[in-house]
């Protein structure tokens, strides 16, 4: 079976978020670093994560920072709402201490020595524990219903 990426693009993770992740290419857009930064979340690859962050936040974390709660936290799916200039909105499911919960940010990128890096972002008021009703479709645009999908 390929690995789709865990970033909801529907492509395979080596076509995807691979490349960026592994420094073989610099990724060419807000919204694929955004991408990127996701999976780098969900498969623990921490220190990818500090590298794209612009320079000014990079010096005030560490991979201790950014590992902080790892074990506690399992990413589960990505939906980019909005991607313009320099300026990306998702949605970001992630299981925390066996709770849902989402993530609703609009989040600010720069262009730094030919590459984009992450600087800041607005957590939105809906983010938090997210109720989702068994019968719903799942968050992750499995076409399934919740309950058969991502409920346990």
């Amino acid at each position: 079976m390929v690995d789709m990426c865990p970033c909801g693009s529907q492509q395979t993770y080596a076509s995807c978020c691979y490349p960026f992740i592994k420094g073989k290419l610099p990724a060419s857009s807000p919204e694929k670093l955004m991408r990127s930064r996701f999976t780098a979340y969900a498969t623990g690859n921490f220190a990818y994560v500090l590298h794209t962050y612009a320079q000014a936040q990079q010096s005030e974390l560490s991979l201790i920072d950014l590992a902080q709660d790892a074990d506690l936290t399992e990413w589960l799916a990505l939906d980019v709402l909005n991607a313009h200039a320099q300026q990306v909105t998702f949605k970001a499911y992630y299981r925390f201490n066996k709770q849902l919960y989402m993530m609703h940010e609009i989040s600010d990128f720069v262009l730094e020595q030919e590459e984009w890096r992450y600087t800041s972002g607005v957590i939105q008021s809906d983010s938090g524990i997210c109720k989702i009703e068994r019968n719903a479709p799942c968050f992750c645009g499995s076409g399934k219903k919740y309950k058969n999908c991502h409920l346990h």
